[in-house]
């Protein structure tokens, strides 16, 4: 897999019970160079990520990666992996930096969703712990192997632990929200 242009996306500040909607933010990267930004919506406990991602994504001949900030956006909104993947035709890495918390998430999941959520949460590959030069993640991914998988997260991992498209991506999204 050759590493190239990637985004990297995750989601805003928001307030559960006030916002009907929370911010997504996506940075372009190649290599150390931030590219550009995106900005769109999802809706707070809906179950329109997928679509969402899809709406802000660049031309993705001009990609070779996506990365997630997990599987969940806007509190319980679930993104299914192979349908994004299916749609781009690039690889989608989903990363977190705590290992999931199988039964919290699943009641929230159950609480707060839609009634797909969690059939859709499922669905997705399961987190498995990825071991990288700067400590363990865990990655859900589609479209590549755990190999290329941890050379693309290394390959973006510059100021921390998360790739920089992904730490970046959540620096915005946190100021954008709390702005908006």
């Amino acid at each position: 897999m050759k590493i190239g242009r990637v985004v990297g996306i995750d989601d805003g500040f928001f307030e559960r019970g006030k916002d009907r909607r929370a911010p997504l933010v996506l940075t372009v990267m190649k290599s150390s160079v931030i590219e550009g930004f995106r900005f769109g919506w999802v809706t707070v406990d809906g179950d329109d990520a997928t679509d969402s991602i899809l709406d802000i994504l660049p031309d993705t001949s001009q990609i070779s990666a996506v990365f997630l900030s997990g599987t969940i956006f806007g509190g319980t909104n679930v993104v299914d992996l192979e349908e994004l993947y299916e749609a781009v035709k690039k690889p989608i890495v989903a990363v977190v930096e705590d290992p999931p918390e199988e039964g919290k998430i699943l009641k929230s999941l159950s609480t707060h969703g839609t009634p797909s959520s969690v059939e859709r949460y499922r669905r997705n590959p399961s987190m498995r712990p990825l071991e990288t030069r700067r400590g363990i993640l865990y990655v859900s991914f589609v479209g590549l192997t755990m190999g290329e998988c941890k050379r693309l997260v290394e390959a973006y991992q510059f100021a921390g632990k998360l790739p920089e498209p992904l730490r970046i991506s959540h620096l915005l999204g946190r100021e954008v929200g709390r702005w908006i």
